[in-house]
């Protein structure tokens, strides 16, 4: 269950940041509508700074699915080795 807890965390990190990535630029469109050069700076600014955060979440993810994918794999060839020896026990 920690991978599943880890699962939802990573999740609402996630969502929080495109969030509030999405609410910083609402607000800064409606104070600078004309899109200065300052507020295009910004916006790209904020999002170098979401950017590496959010590859970092994805990230987890991915070596949580590796994880599983390795359990399952061993459960796997468990599964096969108990099957071989019952069928090598009752011949």
């Amino acid at each position: 269950m920690v991978n599943g807890e880890d699962r939802e965390l990573i999740a609402f990190c996630r969502i929080s940041i495109n969030i509030i990535t999405a609410e910083a630029q609402a607000l800064l469109a409606r104070i600078s509508p004309k899109k200065s050069v300052e507020f295009r700076l910004f916006l790209q600014w904020l999002k170098n700074k979401a950017n590496p955060l959010l590859k970092a979440l994805y990230e987890e993810d991915m070596k949580g699915y590796i994880e599983r994918a390795e359990s399952a794999k061993s459960l796997l060839q468990i599964a096969i080795s108990v099957a071989a020896l019952t069928k090598i026990d009752s011949a």
